[in-house]
């Protein structure tokens, strides 16, 4: 059976891959854990397609027994064109390849869409939901256009899959003739084998996430300036820029530090050394980085809004709280924070049961039935 995933495929794992990254465009850790346990499907002959603006002609590199297809694309004007070119070229491709099912990934760009658009057993993963972060909380206005394309795509697919229950559930009004189906996305199996070692002396809350409104970090900063927070330090692990992150630089008490972006290497160890995972985000179809805390075993402060809160329970596992409500944010961080052995107590909850859960084994293998049931 041939599949064809479109989806924006991290580059750095490609080895011979023409073009060097500088700073990453995103990591999407997920991908090639999947295309490491589909390499295991001997039944299936995987294609993936992806796009990038540094090529000059279309490149393909076989990794993994599969075999990784790149295509030039526009650097600029591509929403404005409704993805024109890019759809044009990766039809093409695909009329080449001549795929059994087509697996687009994500709606925020072309991925998904010219999935649907092609005619064939089409399945489209949810990466973030833009309808629903356009409205609860500000983005930038392309993400607007990209909400309302998310919208019309989600009225035409037939098959979508979601990493967690909530983004099913909000799904379900926009998405009335699909069926839907669930597939938690794997964690990077580095994360399996890092000790949590959090010391009793040194209290450290963690952030890890793009610094933006939309994950909250706004909320922390005034949390970590009320009085109850003093001895306890903020470590905040992302990239940002702009007024508004130079604004909550200037506005933060001395005990949060800024580490800026950190390769994953260094996020991990940052990890193993926080009492607790802090993202108080405004919608995240199901952050990585609350799972990835779940597999070393450390408690998370989250919010209800979000894939995170199908595995995160207030009093077990960490606590859920609205985002803006300062003074629970505040509450929930001490009682993590007032006793350590509290805290190992929360981070022991089901910590075995939701490490087999985000294995990334059972992703790949979750999407070889899919594949197959579509075909079928």
């Amino acid at each position: 059976m041939k599949v064809a995933v479109i989806a924006e495929y991290p580059t750095q794992h490609l080895p011979g891959f023409p073009i060097r990254e500088g700073r990453l465009r995103h990591h999407h850790t997920w991908l090639p854990q999947i295309a490491n346990g589909l390499q295991s499907h001997r039944d299936l002959e995987v294609h993936w397609i992806g796009l990038h603006p540094d090529l000059q002609a279309p490149c393909r590199i076989d990794h993994l027994d599969q075999s990784f297809h790149y295509l030039p694309t526009p650097r600029h004007h591509r929403i404005s064109t409704l993805f024109r070119e890019d759809r044009r070229n990766i039809l093409s491709l695909l009329d080449e390849i001549q795929p059994d099912v087509v697996h687009g990934w994500g709606t925020e760009d072309v991925h998904g869409r010219v999935a649907v658009e092609s005619g064939l057993p089409a399945l489209v993963s949810m990466q973030g939901i833009m309808s629903y972060y356009a409205r609860h909380t500000r983005v930038h206005p392309r993400d607007y256009l990209c909400a309302l394309l998310e919208c019309d795509l989600l009225g035409r697919a037939s098959h979508i899959s979601c990493e967690s229950r909530w983004a099913m559930r909000v799904l379900e009004p926009l998405a009335t003739r699909a069926t839907f189906h669930h597939v938690e996305y794997g964690v990077d199996p580095r994360f399996f084998d890092i000790p949590w070692k959090p010391c009793r002396d040194h209290k450290v809350a963690l952030f890890v996430g793009t610094l933006n409104s939309r994950k909250g970090i706004q909320d922390l900063v005034r949390a970590w300036s009320r009085p109850e927070l003093r001895d306890v330090e903020l470590r905040v692990c992302g990239g940002g820029a702009g007024r508004f992150l130079q604004r909550l630089k200037d506005q933060a008490p001395g005990h949060v530090r800024w580490l800026g972006y950190l390769d994953r290497d260094a996020t991990a160890r940052e990890m193993s050394r926080a009492w607790c995972l802090m993202l108080p985000t405004r919608g995240d179809t199901s952050p990585n980085v609350v799972k990835e805390a779940r597999v070393i075993g450390m408690p998370v402060i989250t919010t209800p809004r979000g894939g995170q809160s199908d595995y995160i329970h207030t009093g077990r596992n960490g606590f859920l709280v609205q985002p803006g409500d300062i003074d629970n944010l505040v509450h929930s961080a001490k009682q993590i924070f007032e006793d350590l052995d509290r805290c190992r107590e929360l981070g022991a909850w089901h910590h075995e049961e939701q490490r087999d859960f985000f294995r990334p084994e059972r992703t790949a293998k979750a999407f070889a039935g899919i594949y197959r049931e579509l075909v079928e």
